[in-house]
């Protein structure tokens, strides 16, 4: 009886352990002027200066997820929700997270072949290997109404399409989308 109580206690430390390593990302502190958005297997960092929507699309096959980020102003803001007088939206970086387990799409083929990518609109048609979290993918150009930067990765699970739209290679949002890329995590 003594032996099975220590086992249980033991395994119970051990369950613990597991759990709070598989979830040591929510005890990390935040950083000053940081948020932290988690869902759809996916977690990242952003600056508070932005402003996050979610939208769900569904359709009879797929689910498909965007999150975006707006640069947090009372103009971006009335654009978002549908207040202001009709114009084009400001530039943003968006998470798009598609449903993959029934294709099972790599980031290359998705990037081909799937119009969602924008592929057609790249500039120069170059495919550069990027890592985000612990998956590896692809970073490429496009233009279209603005300029984007796009980087697509794969699992079993979802695929995840991160893109920052831009006016000009200096503006802040680049950095801001770097910034976030490096703080993913997949679930």
């Amino acid at each position: 009886m003594k032996k099975l109580l220590i086992l249980v206690i033991l395994v119970g430390i051990f369950v613990a352990g597991f759990f709070m390593w598989n979830q040591r990302s929510s005890f990390l502190p935040v950083a000053e002027g940081m948020r932290v958005y988690t869902n759809h297997g996916v977690s990242f960092s952003y600056p508070t200066h932005y402003f996050l929507e979610e939208k769900v699309s569904e359709n009879a096959k797929r689910t498909h997820y965007s999150i975006i980020l707006t640069e947090d102003t009372e103009e971006n803001k009335a654009v978002r929700e549908g207040r202001a007088p009709g114009r084009e939206g400001p530039t943003a970086i968006t998470i798009d997270v598609f449903q993959n387990d029934l294709d099972h799409l790599t980031a290359e083929e998705w990037i081909k072949h799937v119009s969602s990518s924008n592929y057609s609109l790249s500039v120069d048609s170059i495919l550069t290997p990027r890592r985000v979290g612990t998956i590896s993918g692809f970073a490429y150009r496009w233009s279209g109404l603005y300029e984007a930067k796009a980087v697509v990765v794969a699992n079993d699970s979802f695929l995840y399409a991160f893109t920052a739209t831009y006016l000009t290679p200096n503006d802040v949002i680049l950095k801001d989308f770097e910034g976030i890329l490096e703080s993913v995590k997949f679930n």
